[in-house]
């Protein structure tokens, strides 16, 4: 059982539960006639382009947005910079992302200077130079360099500072990790265009290894700022200064789309494999706890 968005038309609600159903009935048939193991995500329904779907289907787990008492796990997705639906007070269990209510730019570098002890910020009324003018909503693309000092701020943006994201090649580069429960099981390399490089456009999309882009101690300090955030699952935008090395998450995803768009299918199909086992490796590390 599923609960569509109200927006959408009704053969197309339909449609979504008829597919739901036949294939819950596919993973029932699959497990020998057991009931699949079900994971709720709260209170949007995840696009079958989303991270949390794919994950669900290769693990065979059905995957609603109605509250269930017997739930793997109950995940806050709420596809909203700053989250207004509250958890609904029945939820038992294992509940992911409960705490996670503002992931705008500004929250998170507070929290940013806060765990590393710098961030990417600036006052656009008094900085000199090159600065990057963009959206405090999430996933807005929407960056514009500017020249500083500004005569004044613009509402709903933030100002900061200009990351050299640059590789050897000179290639602009994005960092894109996954974040499960202090786990950091894939990273993408996402290239870009000098033009396009405060997009969602790449140019080319390869699966890393997360120890040859992190090191211990980044990685520490990417789960303090996690719990800081209140996340247990998502995906990370984090860009590495070509001068200092210095890593800046510029970006807190909890309902992502992915692997990227542009990642060869093999690549994709290897990098849901190792997420899932992440989050069979998170749910089980919960239960034994308890």
């Amino acid at each position: 059982m599923i609960r569509p968005a109200p927006h959408i038309s009704l053969p197309e609600r339909v449609g979504k539960k008829i597919r739901h159903l036949f294939v819950w009935l596919g993973d029932w048939l699959a497990r020998g006639g057991n009931v699949p193991p079900i994971v709720v995500a709260f209170p949007d329904l995840p696009s079958r382009r989303s991270t949390l779907h794919k994950v669900c289907r290769k693990n065979r787990w059905e995957l609603t947005n109605v509250p269930r008492g017997q739930a793997l796990v109950t995940v806050r997705f709420e596809d909203a910079t700053v989250k207004s639906q509250p958890m609904p007070s029945a939820v038992t269990g294992t509940v992911w992302n409960a705490s996670c209510a503002d992931i705008s730019k500004s929250t998170l570098d507070k929290h940013h200077i806060d765990v590393f002890g710098y961030g990417v910020g600036l006052d656009p009324l008094t900085s000199q130079g090159p600065l990057l003018e963009k959206s405090d909503a999430n996933a807005a693309h929407d960056g514009i360099e500017r020249q500083g000092p500004l005569p004044f701020r613009s509402p709903g943006k933030v100002y900061q500072h200009i990351i050299d994201n640059r590789d050897e090649q000179g290639r602009v580069v994005d960092l894109r990790l996954v974040y499960v429960c202090g786990q950091a099981p894939v990273t993408y390399f996402k290239f870009k265009s000098d033009e396009a490089r405060y997009s969602n456009e790449t140019t080319d999309v390869a699966l890393a290894e997360t120890a040859t882009c992190f090191t211990d101690h980044e990685l520490h300090l990417v789960a303090e700022l996690m719990k800081r955030l209140g996340v247990d699952v998502a995906e990370l935008d984090i860009l590495r200064d070509r001068s200092t090395q210095s890593i800046f998450v510029v970006d807190v995803n909890p309902t992502p789309w992915g692997p990227p768009a542009g990642l060869n299918p093999k690549n994709a199909a290897q990098a849901i494999e190792t997420i899932s086992r992440a989050f069979r490796q998170a749910i089980e590390a919960d239960q034994l706890s308890k």
